[in-house]
């Protein structure tokens, strides 16, 4: 029967032509892939390689950008080559670290509700990006001490009131740990794929 398709987008540092450096942070697929998972949860996962230096947000809100069209044309593509098993169009997830969290967004934004659920990881992104109708379902995750600043912490309540008034789904989690990495222990998050 039809199964789901994650698509994952690295951050700056998985950029480029190098397919190696596309797979340099090895959590998600690590895991994704572990035959446990793919037992409870079997997935496609949709990785497509970013040009050094892109630029994937739209100059004005509620427009999309030429590089996250592009992307779902890919993506599309793909799927219409997934016969065993087809792929459940009605059920894509997008996820990504960092550049790729800001990424998740931005396809989520420029295309609502054509995305199932949306998990960025060690990012944010503007309130005024979110569509107020079928803004679609966010599960934030980051570390603590990265967007603790005030700015932030209204960003993402304002992120927070604009899902659910468009009647989404608004979650977030946090790590106590420091620095940027929060993607190690994000996509390791049973409750994540579970939702």
């Amino acid at each position: 029967k039809p199964v789901p398709m994650v698509v994952y987008f690295g951050g700056t540092g998985e950029q480029g032509t190098n397919l190696v450096s596309l797979f340099r942070q090895t959590t998600v697929f690590s895991y994704l892939t572990a035959p446990d998972f793919q037992k409870g949860h079997p997935c496609y996962i949709f990785a497509p390689m970013m040009p050094k230096g892109a630029v994937i947000r739209a100059a004005l809100p509620g427009e999309s950008s030429r590089l996250a069209a592009l992307t779902c044309d890919a993506m599309y593509a793909v799927i219409n080559t997934l016969k065993h098993p087809p792929v459940d169009a009605n059920r894509l997830y997008v996820t990504g670290l960092s550049w790729g969290g800001v990424a998740t967004f931005e396809l989520a934004c420029s295309f609502p509700g054509r995305f199932a659920a949306c998990v960025p990881t060690a990012c944010i992104q503007s309130p005024l990006r979110i569509p107020r109708k079928s803004p679609g379902n966010y599960w934030m995750l980051y570390n603590e001490n990265e967007f603790a600043s005030g700015w932030s912490q209204k960003a993402i309540r304002e992120i927070e009131e604009i899902v659910r008034a468009g009647g989404g789904d608004f979650r977030r989690s946090t790590f106590p740990d420091r620095g940027h990495d929060a993607w190690s222990k994000a996509w390791r998050e049973n409750a994540v794929w579970e939702w």
